[in-house]
């Protein structure tokens, strides 16, 4: 049973920023797809007018590898495109499909020094570990219409525990990033903190039987004003919660697909910025 429950927690959770780790070897696939609608400007936590009628469409395919380098310490690579389009009744329709930031990180496993030796029980484990990773300026920025990036570098870092028994997995993740900044001009940096619960339908009595999975999670960044051409930005920076929920089906313990949807709870933006209204996630991954 303990075996079930490194695969429920082996395959993360819906929306979590951190690279996990792998057995000394493994190789994980994987695609995911995103998809976000923006239609509403806010101001503080109000909605406040959109004369414009501006709506923002924004769609993200990311394939990635993770590779476990030995036991405790694995690296990742993920490869964004996107498309995305904008309307407005008189800035018209604009459309861009374009490469975005791509991302390499890595993980490691820190249970040998402070246990020494993973933390198992009967049924199921606890993980602790340190990630990182980096966000390349590979998405071109523009002047005008649709950006998918500013060419800058954003680095990241944090620590996660992850606890997995046969039926249930608790996951919490604190992280904290900063950026680059182009000509004056890029993100503030930003804590956040993810949490998630997963409940498994049915205890396994073998490996190879359909697994399927509830997940929850939380998710919560607050970010700094960012800076334009030298000087701070006012529309930037903000408190934001999300809702996440979904479900996780495992074809054996090495085939995975997970949907879920994230909703946004409350928030503040500072200055008018236009806010997402969610976004959902399909992802399908392959363990060898």
């Amino acid at each position: 049973m303990a075996g079930l429950a490194a695969n429920l927690s082996a395959h993360e959770t819906l929306f979590g920023r951190g690279p996990r780790t792998m057995w000394k070897g493994g190789f994980e696939l994987e695609m995911e797809t995103m998809f976000e609608q923006s239609k509403r400007f806010y101001e503080g936590d109000n909605t406040v007018a959109n004369p414009d009628n501006m709506r923002m469409y924004e769609a993200t395919w990311s394939p990635g590898i993770t590779y476990g380098v030995t036991r405790d310490f694995a690296v990742k690579a993920e490869f964004p495109f996107m498309y995305g389009v904008m309307t407005g009744e008189s800035m018209g329709r604009h459309s861009l499909l374009s490469i975005g930031n791509w991302e390499v990180g890595a993980a490691y496993r820190i249970d040998p020094l402070i246990f020494g030796g993973p933390l198992v029980f009967e049924g199921g484990s606890c993980q602790l570990r340190l990630f990182g990773k980096a966000e390349l300026p590979t998405a071109p920025e523009r002047e005008n219409g649709i950006s998918f990036g500013e060419e800058t570098f954003t680095f990241l870092g944090g620590g996660a525990i992850a606890i997995g028994t046969a039926r249930h997995y608790f996951w919490g993740e604190v992280s904290g990033d900063i950026s680059t900044e182009k000509d004056g001009t890029g993100m503030g940096p930003a804590l956040q903190s993810h949490a998630a619960y997963a409940w498994r339908i049915q205890e396994l009595k073998d490996y190879r039987e359909l697994d399927i999975i509830l997940l929850f999670e939380l998710d919560v960044e607050a970010r700094s004003k960012g800076t334009m051409n030298g000087d701070d930005d006012p529309d930037s920076g903000h408190f934001t919660t999300y809702l996440g929920s979904g479900v996780q089906v495992n074809f054996t313990n090495l085939i995975s697909l997970k949907t879920g949807y994230n909703v946004p709870l409350y928030r503040r933006y500072n200055g008018v910025q236009l806010a997402d209204d969610g976004t959902f996630m399909l992802m399908f991954s392959y363990l060898f």
